[in-house]
């Protein structure tokens, strides 16, 4: 689940109250293809390596003080917990009609009991936010500066994994390293 939410700065402290549920995907109404679109150069074709400040981008175009969260086990059973994380950053690499990308992900609360915790506004410390990393992959692509294909996520599976190739994993390696470069010492 991805929902739009108020982020208010409370100094050591963020509060975030819950706004609007959006989908990350999709052509027509997906936030990531709606935020490329504003940075695809005229007459782009594949590969394109591209990046998403998605906090920036918000900010920038109608939405100041917003957060995309994701609610990373929405349908956990199992055990009452709750892990949300801040969608703080997008890298992609458009290449043979497909988008393999990278979440930078902002810890804002991991595997607590959900009882704890109120989704529709909650607080977190400053201190505490790590930065996560996750990967994932769209059919879609970039052609003529434009998206091309459906941008849609493949449906939960095994087999679901991003599958990097050479210069897509290069890219991916480089933006680590420049976004935490403290992992590479």
């Amino acid at each position: 689940m991805y929902i739009l939410y108020e982020k208010e700065n409370l100094g050591d402290y963020y509060r975030y109250t819950g706004f609007d549920e959006k989908s990350l995907f999709g052509c027509n109404n997906g936030l990531i293809p709606w935020m490329l679109n504003l940075i695809i150069p005229k007459n782009q074709n594949e590969p394109y390596a591209w990046f998403l400040d998605v906090n920036k981008i918000l900010d920038e175009n109608g939405y100041p003080n917003m957060a995309m969260v994701i609610d990373i086990k929405p349908k956990n059973t199992e055990e009452p917990l709750i892990t949300l994380c801040e969608l703080s950053k997008i890298w992609g690499f458009s290449n043979h009609q497909w988008t393999p990308m990278m979440f930078g992900l902002n810890t804002l609360i991991i595997d607590e009991d959900i009882n704890d915790y109120n989704k529709e506004i909650f607080q977190v410390p400053k201190q505490n936010l790590e930065v996560i990393y996750s990967f994932l992959y769209a059919q879609g692509s970039i052609t003529d500066g434009k998206i091309t294909g459906k941008w849609i996520a493949p449906k939960a599976s095994p087999t679901n994994s991003a599958l990097l190739w050479p210069e897509s994993l290069s890219y991916f390696i480089k933006c680590i390293g420049e976004n935490s470069p403290e992992l590479f010492k």
